[in-house]
Order: C-alpha cells, then structure tokens, then sequence
C-alpha cells in the first residue's frame, strides 16, 4: 500500500471529525470512506490512537530486556505477555507508531546488550580463572586489535566483580 495514500487518508480524517464547518466534515468523510474503499485501507492504518495486540519475536533469554525496551515505549500500565504455545513470541497493546519504536529500539538493544555479553563473559572467566593454561611448546598466537580492546574491557569490567569460589569435586 502507498505510503500517500494513508497519509492523504489520515488527514481527511483529522478533517472529518474536526473540520471547521458541517459540509467541510460531510465531503471530507465522503471523500475518507471512497479512499479507504479504492486502496483497501483500514481504521487501524490511519488511526494512530488504535491500540492493538501485536506480536513481537524476543528469544526467551531476553524477556527482562524485552519488556524493559517495550515499557520503556508505552510505560508499564499495558496488557502484555508471553504466548503459551510459543514463548519466544511477546504480545503488547500497541498503536502503530509505539509497534515501530519498540521494533527499531528492540533491534538496537539487543545488539548492544550481546556485544556487552560478549565483554561480562570475558570478565566473568578473569575473574574466576577459568582460562586454559599456556602451553611452553606452543608459538603465541597474535592478536587482533579487535581481541585486545575485547581483552581490555573484560579486564575493566572484572574488577567490579566478585569471584566465585569452586571447591573440587572429585579426588583423584
């Protein structure tokens, strides 16, 4: 569907319901109704206010993210949740505009809350010690500027944390 033809259809409908004069309104919703009809347009496109359940794919490990990104659009007061036959789907009542905001601010994110991860799961193996021994016999492998600034935020990042300490399971 054409973009200018819901535009066109919205601003007939700001004229339908707020024009100025009686016959303003009448030929505006005349003109409204034949435009809908000809291009197939709904209430819900040119409604802005129209609230619908929509649904949004967010993996079940980011839920706390998700619905933070989503409140952060509509506030906390919305019906929402999560699918039963699949939990990887949230639904929130939404207007168009909301639905594109939570899409764009969804996507930006989640790639920057798995670039952070990337960064807390290197902090978390300093932290704990649970890297590889170096092997003497082996060459050193050269790093990129990529891993070394990887490397070096990790290291930032593990000293506001708190080890965890393994006692061993089983004696030899």
């Amino acid at each position: 569907m054409n973009d200018k033809y819901i535009e066109l259809a919205k601003k007939l409908n700001i004229l339908a319901n707020e024009g100025v004069a009686e016959g303003e309104r009448y030929n505006a919703k005349a003109a409204l109704d034949s435009l809908m009809e000809k291009y197939n347009i709904t209430m819900e496109d040119i409604d802005e206010s129209t609230l619908l359940m929509t649904k949004f794919y967010s993996p079940e490990k980011y839920d706390y993210l998700f619905f933070q990104v989503a409140f952060s659009v509509v506030g906390d007061k919305r019906n929402c949740g999560t699918l039963k036959a699949n939990k990887n789907y949230k639904v929130i009542e939404v207007t168009k505009f909301e639905e594109l905001e939570i899409r764009a601010k969804w996507n930006f994110y989640r790639k920057a809350f798995d670039e952070q991860a990337k960064i807390f799961m290197g902090a978390f193996i300093l932290k704990n010690r649970l890297y590889s021994k170096a092997d003497p016999n082996e060459p050193e492998q050269k790093l990129t500027p990529e891993q070394i600034e990887l490397i070096k935020k990790s290291q930032m990042m593990s000293l506001g944390m708190e080890g965890s300490n393994y006692l061993i399971q089983i004696n030899k």
